[in-house]
């Protein structure tokens, strides 16, 4: 039987008023978004946990506001992947920006803190094959 309630023990930085108001939310979301599994608003709990459990490093009104801005575009109810896309979101790629400050960087010229990021991002990610 499903848990009702959010077990507020997963939550490292939601204290139990936080990981409610929370709750309130995504039970709010799930009546007005099209869902495709079999949870009620009713049932919130373990839905809750897992968005608690896998966005440790978010505070609660960030997420919420990340359910927010999902909603003012896609009618279904978000995977924690589409929140953490939200949140976190992953820079777009484009091969004459990367070689502009590689040249920059070949010259010895002066590449901001910024600029060194994003060579790093790049090259991590055409590792993976973007």
């Amino acid at each position: 039987m499903p848990q009702s309630g959010p077990n507020t023990q997963l939550a490292t930085s939601f204290n139990e008023a936080q990981a409610k108001q929370l709750a309130n939310h995504l039970s709010a979301s799930l009546l007005v978004q099209k869902t495709y599994g079999k949870l009620s608003a009713g049932d919130i709990g373990p839905l809750v946990d897992i968005f608690i459990s896998e966005l440790p490093e978010f505070k609660p009104h960030e997420i919420i506001e990340a359910f927010r801005e999902h909603r003012r575009s896609v009618d279904d109810f978000p995977t924690v992947a589409s929140i953490r896309a939200i949140l976190d979101p992953q820079p777009k790629f484009d091969y004459a920006v990367y070689q502009r400050i590689l040249e920059k960087q070949r010259k010895h010229e002066y590449i901001t803190t910024k600029e060194g990021k994003y060579l790093e991002a790049y090259e991590a990610n055409a590792m993976k094959g973007f």
